[in-house]
């Protein structure tokens, strides 16, 4: 029986999928990959584009609410203060819950995409790499996180759900496109 050797993760198809292939050493094909076979390359490239996109995303969300309050008059010793209260109301709570799981289901989707296959499992390995970068950062902030438990609880109970959503999203267009060809 004939031995295969993984390859590097590589784009294949030129189209930007990442997939792990393996090689055949004796015949030099490369063999398709199995159905449960996970591709690390997509689950990274997934969480980068979830924590990534949601640390720029606050970050302009917090440059811009720091700009509206020095702009409106706020004197310069409470912008802190100011910054603080407008984050903690309810809208902007919102506003930050949907940000958090849009780049949940957008990096979940892409690491589905390009894993080609097998996308509840990419998409609920993206969740819970997810789940586990933010519960870090949350463990390593020097101040306690301000937002009320009730958004904390319900945002790290969204995260999985929006990564299967993802998921979801990234194997009805894989099916739709089986379907065109």
């Amino acid at each position: 029986m004939r031995e295969l050797d993984a390859l590097p993760l590589q784009m294949i198809n030129g189209q930007g999928d990442f997939r792990q292939t393996r090689h055949d050493a004796e015949s030099g094909r490369r063999a398709a990959p199995s159905d449960r076979e996970i591709c690390n390359t997509s689950i990274v490239g997934g969480l980068t584009v979830d924590t990534v996109g949601t640390i720029a995303a606050v970050l302009l969300v917090l440059s811009g609410i720091t700009f509206w309050g020095a702009f409106s008059g706020v004197p310069e010793s409470q912008i802190h203060s100011y910054v603080e209260d407008v984050l903690l109301s309810p809208a902007w709570l919102l506003i930050g819950g949907i940000i958090g799981t849009g780049f949940t289901v957008l990096g979940a989707y892409l690491a589905a995409r390009w894993a080609g296959r097998d996308e509840r499992l990419h998409s609920l390995a993206v969740g819970v790499g997810s789940l586990l970068i933010s519960g870090l950062l949350a463990m390593g902030a020097q101040e306690p996180d301000p937002t009320p438990v009730w958004y904390q609880t319900l945002a790290y109970g969204i995260l999985l759900p929006g990564a299967l959503w993802g998921g979801y999203l990234a194997r009805c267009r894989r099916f739709r496109q089986s379907r065109r060809n």
